[in-house]
């Protein structure tokens, strides 16, 4: 999967992360999610992600899984990263 170049993570002082996008209003981000998209942008995969924050955040597979396959599908749908390199800039 391939982050968009339009992106831009800003930590927010609340401790949460904002990604902001010309022209679209801004999405923040709670660790779980931050922590999905870092783990998008270097190159694992969805259950290597799964794996992961099951092991930071010590919840259940079941419900990370459900979890970021929702935001994943969240991100494809607003453009922000596409399985197709070519679309992803």
């Amino acid at each position: 999967m391939k982050a968009s170049t339009v992106v831009r993570a800003v930590p927010a002082s609340n401790g949460k992360t904002r990604l902001e996008v010309p022209g679209i209003p801004s999405f923040e981000l709670n660790p779980v999610a931050t922590t999905i998209g870092a783990k998008l942008v270097e190159g694992l995969s969805t259950q290597e992600i799964i794996d992961h924050l099951v092991g930071k955040f010590g919840l259940p597979e079941e419900r990370m899984s459900s979890d970021v396959v929702k935001f994943i599908e969240v991100l494809k749908e607003n453009f922000l990263i596409s399985d197709d390199p070519e679309l992803a800039g």
